[in-house]
């Protein structure tokens, strides 16, 4: 993955989208970056929660660290079909 003139914030969008999972920003760098970031399938079968990309970001000094935390969900509590005009 190719990235130029990314801030922080897009990256960690970008990653989410990758890892399937919501990743955050806590560089704290602000600024304009430009990087190429290599991606490679997990095989490990035995873990359910691995992430299915695992992006190389020790090369650009960044690291992917799991943590819990809160996070904004929304819930539908009831539909109804729309009525006809």
């Amino acid at each position: 993955m190719k990235f130029q003139n990314y801030i922080m914030a897009a990256l960690a969008l970008e990653l989410s989208r990758e890892v399937e999972r919501m990743v955050f920003d806590q560089t704290g760098l602000t600024g304009e970056f430009n990087f190429v970031v290599e991606a490679t399938r997990q095989q490990e079968e035995t873990n359910p929660f691995a992430a299915p990309i695992a992006p190389s970001l020790g090369d650009i000094g960044l690291r992917l660290e799991s943590r819990r935390g809160p996070v904004e969900i929304y819930v539908v509590e009831a539909a109804e079909r729309p009525s006809e005009n």
